[in-house]
């Protein structure tokens, strides 16, 4: 068994971060996989990790730090993958004495439960013993019941189990020009509400997070979209401690945070930024697009634009002692009659335009005076009900 007070790898024995260890078993949760498999009359187990071919080096990052199991490479995907029993043994170890924190844990249980009696291991199976296996086999990977689940012990969120986690079922992702977090899991909302946990325990005051429930698929997110938690809070919890690309993704979304949190993004070059960020965010970057160099054009044009954003004058105090929120409407407030809102109706400019404030054009839209929808269509170059396009500078038409 592990030691109480150490890891370490399978060959060497030298120590692995505690840290690394954590994480691992929150990316397995995400991504790993337990099976249990027939081989003419002899049993065989598996644990493994797929991912796209372009995250091969999480992989190698895996294997290289457990010491065991190996990593194949095929057209589109690779594969961490670990069948030579007393290496399994060894990941056992480390998944008994961490803990699995979602529905997983009970396939885990069950291949688990298999490996250790010595009846299967290495003699040749009876028809009954295959009967029993077939059994397993057939109800593992088919979630379980929420009262099962619940039954069940509490999850124990930690921070490294949280980034693996992540990694795997997170998204650093922008919508309507705002920032969010967010993870996701098919029927262990226990989970997420341990994550939800776990986050408050970093606050000073807990807060109510937002669950999402996809009916059709029965996944539920959990969502953060506070400014002042995602700047104060998520992001030194992830930053500089992932091991996959989704770090690409994680400072794209950085620069987008950093420029709410600045007022940045109240500016029409700010918003501008924002709009090419989230084209580009959490896509485009796998060498399964066919332009690659498209990518790095755009990441490179990206980074360039951060830095003259940052050179701008702060709309925001940040050093005032008020919420993200509270800065904004005071920011508004006081420049409430400085607005200059563009409307176009399929490209032609709305008579009375320009406007001075979103209410008039939420007005004009049949929309609630009060709503956000103006303030969140406003120069993302993208069109409401397909016709009308929001800006605050005139459109220029080319007439050659």
């Amino acid at each position: 068994m592990l030691e109480d007070n150490t890891y370490k790898s399978y060959i060497n024995k030298s120590h692995i971060d505690i840290n690394f260890i954590q994480w691992f078993v929150g990316f397995t949760d995400a991504e790993g996989n337990f099976s249990i498999m027939n081989n003419k009359d002899y049993i065989r187990f598996r644990y493994i990790i797929n991912l796209h071919i372009d995250d091969v080096e999480v992989l190698n990052i895996i294997k290289n730090n457990l010491e065991v199991g190996h990593v194949n490479l095929y057209s589109t995907h690779a594969a961490f993958v670990v069948y030579k029993y007393d290496e399994l043994i060894y990941l056992l170890n480390i998944f008994d004495k961490l803990g699995l924190q979602t529905k997983k844990r009970f396939d885990y249980d069950k291949f688990r439960s298999v490996m250790l009696r010595k009846e299967f291991i290495g003699r040749k199976l009876n028809e009954d013993q295959k009967r029993e296996i077939i059994s397993i086999k057939n109800n593992m990977n088919k979630g379980i019941s929420n009262e099962v689940w619940d039954s069940a012990l509490d999850v124990n969120i930690n921070q490294h189990w949280l980034i693996g986690f992540t990694e795997g079922d997170g998204t650093f992702g922008i919508k309507g020009l705002s920032p969010y977090y967010k993870v996701s899991q098919k029927y262990s909302e226990k989970t997420l509400f341990g994550i939800e946990k776990y986050i408050n325990s970093l606050l000073k005051t807990p807060v109510k997070l937002t669950h999402a429930l996809n009916k059709r698929t029965n996944v539920v997110c959990l969502y953060v979209s506070d400014i002042d938690i995602l700047y104060y809070t998520i992001y030194p919890l992830f930053n500089n401690n992932m091991y996959s690309r989704k770090t690409i993704d994680f400072e794209l979304w950085y620069m987008v945070l950093h420029c709410h949190k600045l007022g940045l993004h109240l500016t029409s070059e700010g918003r501008e930024f924002i709009v090419f960020v989230s084209e580009n965010n959490n896509k485009n970057r796998y060498t399964s697009v066919k332009d690659q160099n498209i990518w790095k054009e755009n990441l490179s044009k990206i980074r360039e634009m951060y830095k003259e954003l940052l050179k701008m004058d702060p709309l925001l105090d940040i050093n005032k002692g008020l919420t993200h929120t509270q800065l904004t409407l005071e920011h508004v407030h006081k420049n409430h009659n400085e607005k200059t809102i563009y409307l176009y109706d399929n490209n032609e400019l709305v008579l009375d335009s320009p406007f001075k404030t979103y209410a008039e054009v939420n007005e004009i839209l049949g929309l609630n005076k009060s709503g956000r929808t103006v303030y969140r269509k406003i120069d993302t170059n993208k069109l409401y009900k397909n016709r009308y396009l929001i800006t605050s500078k005139p459109i220029i038409k080319d007439f050659n």
